[in-house]
């Protein structure tokens, strides 16, 4: 055996050791009853799907960013009294990604006790994006394993990118404990004074898909088909709207609203609840979709000026100043408790 094999043989076991390495720690990390991932399934397309086949959670939650934005999956925890919690929860997830996703875990035989679908109008639609974000999913579907023997390169990929940015609990409370006086200081009529005067890409986009809804055809087969699959592994559904921005709840056409809601409804039939109210119900305001990353230089005292200056003297870029659709730390925290409740999930002593 000459050099260039001998090298190019301890080369391969190198990056085989490293790659196996990062994969072993983050098995660890996802397996154990774990603060730090529960807090990673927080504002994640992949981490929660791609750890399935770790956690076998007893209970799942499913939906798109709205979910994943709108749970504090660390105080579901506490409220269920229950770590056996798991997510899978994409950006863009449609019904058609809901039907491909209980293909996989029939695949891989992990069937949780109880599934929370996290519902938006979003997933019922047609967008321009549709194909390519279904086409997304079923690359991160594949992540999904019953078994973890041999990393793959897109596992090991997600692994680093969970050491790189891991999430962590204390993080969160620390976060909490800062911006909750800061966020429920700003009223209601400065938030929407913000919303409506510094116009982004975001909320172009999300008031142009509002005011042009075209649901997509076959939603009752489709919600027929999946019915039939949690009845078949007598699985227990619970199906909730994620809210949106009190701002952005206005744009969209009551007509739209209401066929919305009839499609929804389609779940009764297999769900233990379903439960559609709007952000009002929650005590969640247009505050609760400001500075959604947290920044702690978020500029709260401008808002409080009368009237508010604008342009807002900030070092943060705009986009960082609102969203329309996802919920900020604060505002899941409000949510996540009254949402349990309402599913019935919590224990009596709650």
């Amino acid at each position: 055996m000459n050099k260039t094999h001998t090298y190019l043989i301890v080369f391969f076991i190198t990056i085989f050791t490293v790659m196996s390495g990062i994969y072993a720690l983050n098995i660890y990390v996802a397996s154990r009853d774990s603060d730090d991932y529960l807090a990673s399934l927080r504002e994640s397309s992949v981490f929660g799907c791609s750890t399935l086949g770790v956690r076998h959670p007893d209970i799942l939650f499913i939906g798109n960013s709205h979910s994943y934005a709108g749970w504090n999956f660390n105080l579901v925890d506490r409220l269920l009294e229950s770590r056996h919690i798991s997510a899978c929860m994409m950006g863009g997830f449609y019904l058609e990604t809901a039907l491909s996703l209980v293909q996989r875990i029939d695949s891989v035989g992990i069937y949780p006790k109880k599934l929370i679908f996290g519902a938006s109008l979003l997933q019922f639609i047609e967008r321009e994006d549709k194909q390519k974000q279904l086409v997304e999913h079923e690359k991160i579907l594949k992540l999904i394993r019953a078994s973890y023997v041999i990393p793959s390169f897109d596992m090991v990929r997600r692994d680093i990118d969970w050491i790189l940015n891991p999430g962590s609990w204390a993080t969160l409370q620390d976060v909490a404990e800062y911006h909750t006086p800061r966020v429920e200081a700003i009223s209601e009529t400065s938030a929407l004074t913000l919303i409506e005067n510094v116009p982004l890409d975001s909320a172009s986009y999300m008031l142009k898909v509002a005011k042009n809804v075209r649901f997509s055809t076959g939603m009752p087969e489709k919600i027929a088909a999946f019915c039939s699959w949690i009845d078949t592994h007598g699985i227990e559904l619970y199906v909730i709207d994620i809210p949106v921005s009190p701002y952005l709840e206005a744009q969209y056409k009551e007509k739209d609203i209401r066929s919305y809601k009839e499609i929804v409804e389609l779940f009764r039939k297999c769900s233990k609840h379903v439960i559609q109210e709007g952000s009002r119900y929650y005590g969640l305001g247009n505050r609760h979709f400001i500075n959604r990353s947290m920044l702690d230089d978020f500029p709260y005292e401008q808002l409080m000026e009368e009237p508010i200056h604008f342009p807002l003297h900030t070092d943060i870029s705009q986009e960082n100043l609102y969203n329309v659709d996802h919920m900020n730390l604060i505002g899941a925290n409000r949510f996540t408790g009254i949402a349990l409740g309402l599913l019935d999930l919590l224990p009596e002593q709650h």
